[in-house]
């Protein structure tokens, strides 16, 4: 299954702004998305087959924002 990541940029009010790695910006409804939701989540969203995301499928995943986090720290030093 092919899967897309969107950090979550801001929540303003029931809508959760989010930034995918490409830059592309997107609006969806916050009660679309995994109750746990915070600004900063990092989202795993698996796409259907015409490429249209599935937002009730989405999930935070900790380990990939883990693992973005370190090359972040590495790429510094």
């Amino acid at each position: 299954m092919v899967r897309r990541y969107y950090t979550v940029a801001r929540i303003n009010g029931p809508v959760a702004l989010l930034v995918d790695d490409e830059k592309q910006h997107i609006a969806v409804p916050l009660n679309r998305l995994p109750r746990e939701t915070r600004g900063g989540s990092l989202l795993s969203v698996p796409l259907d087959p015409a490429g249209t995301a599935s937002w009730s499928k989405a999930v935070i995943d900790e380990d990939e924002a883990r693992l973005r986090l370190g090359d972040a720290k590495t790429d510094r030093t």
